[in-house]
């Protein structure tokens, strides 16, 4: 190569080499942007858009939906109704936090009587009693109660353990007037618990439910028993075969 030849090669070079340096690599670290997964496109290891992989967000696939094994109305009194839905997340390591639904009462020509909304907060591998009482329906008679998601669940993976919390006794009395149920909820951890949700559900004997209701243990102590009392102002349709009593726990106590 002649003298000029390596001239203009070093000169070509020094060019190239400067755009790179001064214009090049600073408008890569300007428009380049890392995965992430909130960056609504399916990079890195994620399983689909922003979800699976190293994401916090599960992808819709790999998640079972949660079950609903049935949804009622039950009169408390003349035109005051409580709407119960017994729903199970039947993923082991999956919750998901906010999940809205609705309750749909009609009447006996499925006109809508009333309906209610709300959120739930579905743990991991749990059974949840959705409980939304004071239903107002004045003179009308709800007898058909359908129950519905209004969104998918946003699946996340989730660390949550249920407390070891159990319920230990159930004495009921005063079914021919005004039933009370009266159970002890035993705390076997050193954890205090706030404001705790417990729902009852009464059963006949072909395990039919026939009636719910609600209470909030306001402080439960580690190593500790509470008595929890729930009442209803009118005899119930049938006899109580059976009763289950679930305490509810979520990931914020």
């Amino acid at each position: 190569m002649s003298w000029t030849s390596k001239k203009q090669a070093t000169y070509l070079f020094g060019t190239i080499a400067f755009l790179v340096l001064v214009i090049g690599i600073p408008t890569f670290f300007t428009l380049y942007k890392a995965p992430s997964c909130s960056d609504g496109i399916q990079n890195a290891t994620e399983n689909g858009i922003d979800c699976g992989g190293s994401c916090e967000r599960v992808c819709s696939f790999q998640a079972a939906e949660p079950i609903v094994y049935w949804e009622q109305e039950f009169q408390v009194a003349p035109g005051v109704y409580t709407a119960v839905a017994l729903v199970e997340n039947p993923n082991d390591t999956y919750e998901a936090v906010s999940v809205p639904y609705v309750f749909r009462l009609r009447d006996n020509r499925n006109v809508l009587v009333e309906e209610r909304k709300g959120n739930v907060y579905l743990p991991p591998h749990a059974i949840v009693p959705i409980f939304e009482t004071g239903i107002q329906t004045k003179e009308r008679i709800p007898t058909i109660t359908d129950f519905d998601w209004l969104a998918s669940p946003d699946w996340v993976h989730s660390s949550f353990v249920k407390p070891d919390v159990v319920v230990i006794d159930r004495q009921m009395n005063g079914v021919d007037s005004a039933p009370r149920l009266i159970a002890h909820v035993r705390n076997n951890t050193l954890d205090t618990f706030l404001k705790i949700p417990v729902v009852a559900i009464l059963y006949d004997d072909k395990d039919n439910a026939i009636h719910a209701s609600k209470t909030v243990i306001e402080r439960l102590l580690g190593t500790s028993d509470e008595e929890i009392v729930f009442t209803w102002p009118q005899p119930f349709p049938r006899a109580v075969a059976r009763i289950d009593i679930i305490p509810l726990f979520s990931f914020v106590q």
